[in-house]
């Protein structure tokens, strides 16, 4: 018996390159699209950049690093290998030097420029540093003091930025957000976060964005501690519990664990002689009492003799930025890494000459975010 098999070559070739092309960093594939208007139309297709932005994803998650030297923002990326590069930077922040990372997502970044000497008000970019395009978000106001948070929702396939306002005892005032897609800001009611206060710096996640604060009673005393989280698909905002059984600490951190929302909490013991990491993961329940979620304690570490702020967790590690000088002058904090599987702890000795303000985690990607 004979059997053919029809075979679209120039389908299976293209599927062949793509194959190829999707594993290569973002410089080579730069570079590959001077080969021909073809490759070029290939690489800047948006089904080949998700294509990219997955497998990166998976094989080569990284740590960024926002260093400060002499005023100056550095950024510098550790790879799975272990190996620390610095990443490079756009023209415009090199002439306008200082600013800090807002958040990180499929590789863009949200870069704060308020207190660069040259801006009289509030400013922001968005960043690609693997492929160097930047993009300056428009501004709405002259005086902001509040919390900005940046994610991305695959839902609604948008980047999106928020921005809480909030008056001096952080009682939330307004709230409006930027879409990369449309290029615009618009206002959204409060709702729930009236009587809301906002008190950290933002984490996002699975297409939301989060902060801890509380909720005020009836007589405007501080209430219960919460968990504010911001549906960037949906724009609305819940309020969900902290967990109940976590020691009183000096350092808390949100973070995700195994596709989850996590909580990392840091306390020390003995006077502060050793300290201890604690992994706290949020499960969707149905309890009798009607609450929907619950906090399991997922992890202990064991006795460190430094200070310890947990900043993120990689690769199935808790990172940590551990103080040796206790917070005297010239101290110069070194990251460390609590393995959750382990227990066994791994100091790196990443960006020594800079002092290191945040880590993220970050993927490279060759998402365009439209500027120059």
């Amino acid at each position: 018996m004979k059997i053919v098999i029809d075979i679209d070559v120039p389908f299976l070739y293209e599927e062949i390159i793509i194959n190829i092309l999707k594993r290569l960093p973002a410089k080579s594939l730069i570079r590959f699209q001077c080969v021909s208007k073809h490759w070029k139309s290939l690489i800047k297709n948006p089904s080949f950049t998700a294509e990219h932005l997955d497998h990166s994803t998976h094989q080569n998650p990284c740590l960024l690093f926002e260093a400060i030297d002499r005023r100056t923002l550095n950024l510098h990326l550790l790879d799975c290998e272990m190996q620390l590069r610095r990443a490079p930077n756009h023209p415009l922040l090199d002439y306008l030097k200082r600013g800090w990372v807002i958040g990180s997502s499929n590789g863009l970044l949200c870069i704060d420029i308020s207190m660069v000497d040259c801006i009289s008000h509030h400013s922001l970019l968005l960043y690609n540093p693997a492929i160097r395009e930047i993009r300056q978000v428009p501004t709405t106001c002259t005086d902001f003091h509040g919390f900005v948070g940046f994610g991305f929702s695959p839902i609604v396939d948008d980047y999106k930025i928020v921005k809480i306002y909030v008056d001096e005892a952080y009682d939330v005032e307004k709230v409006e957000v930027y879409s990369l897609r449309t290029g615009s800001w618009k206002g959204l009611e409060l709702g729930i976060l009236n009587g809301a206060c906002v008190n950290s710096e933002r984490f996002t996640a699975n297409g939301a964005i989060f902060w801890f604060g509380f909720k005020r009673d009836l007589l405007g005393r501080n209430g219960d501690p919460v968990i504010i989280s911001f549906d960037i698909a949906m724009e609305v905002f819940t309020l969900l519990p902290r967990p109940a059984l976590v020691p009183r600490s000096y350092q808390n951190r949100l973070a995700t664990y195994e596709n989850k929302l996590a909580l990392l909490s840091c306390y020390g013991i003995r006077n502060y002689e050793s300290f201890f990491i604690e992994l706290w993961v949020m499960e969707e329940v149905v309890a009798p009492s009607g609450g929907r979620w619950s906090w399991t304690k997922k992890y202990t570490s064991n006795p460190y003799p430094h200070f310890v702020r947990p900043m993120t967790i990689w690769k199935n590690e808790i990172v940590c930025k551990i103080s040796t000088a206790r917070g005297r002058e010239n101290d110069n904090p070194n990251t460390v890494l609590f393995n959750l599987t382990t227990r066994e702890s791994t100091e790196l000795a990443v960006c020594r000459s800079d002092y290191v303000r945040h880590i993220f985690n970050y993927v490279e990607s060759i998402i365009p975010v439209g500027g120059m």
